[in-house]
């Protein structure tokens, strides 16, 4: 498999994980990928997401939507053959039926008819992108919060680290004497 291949393949099951809402560190140690190099994949998909070249989460979108399909209709076959028996186990088929509702709500948050932290700025970045651009076009202080937004994802992404507080400079400083 070609480097770029590998890369992409590496940002899709980042792009995914992060979709779940999983943190930066957890994606890290999940993976066995370095932090930093999830920070980077994520600011790239960022970037992407930006340009309107979400090819890569739309991709990985479908193939978790055609996993949850999957899953769904095993779960749904698994509930008919328990319920065919003479005395069905009312705890297996209690079990696959919360998999059937935990996959319907998972294909419901994808379709973006439930909206959790990760898919909100996803469809900020995506899908409001136009009404945003009409917004920002006619509210005078459009700018000073775009720039505010635009610290706020540095700081996210750790290409900018926060100031440090006031303590932490005054131990910073030499002393005298010494």
């Amino acid at each position: 498999m070609a480097n770029d291949e590998l890369v992409a393949s590496r940002r899709d099951e980042i792009g995914q994980r992060w979709l779940r809402g999983q943190s930066v560190a957890t994606i890290a140690r999940e993976t066995g990928v370095p932090v930093g190099t999830v920070r980077h994949d994520l600011e790239t998909i960022h970037q992407e997401l930006l340009r309107g070249q979400g090819d890569v989460l739309r991709m990985a979108r479908s193939r978790t939507m055609a996993t949850i399909e999957l899953v769904t209709a095993h779960a749904w076959e698994r509930v008919e053959q328990l319920q065919r028996q003479a005395e069905p186990d009312e705890q297996a088929v209690l079990a696959y039926l919360t998999l059937v509702l935990k996959a319907e709500m998972q294909t419901a948050k994808i379709a973006g008819l439930i909206v959790s932290q990760p898919d909100q700025v996803v469809q900020q970045q995506v899908v409001n992108r136009d009404l945003h651009t009409w917004i920002e076009e006619r509210d005078p202080t459009a700018a000073a919060r775009k720039a505010h937004d635009r610290m706020l994802n540095e700081m996210l992404y750790g290409t900018l680290a926060p100031p440090p507080s006031a303590a932490v400079a005054a131990l910073a400083k030499p002393r005298r004497g010494t």
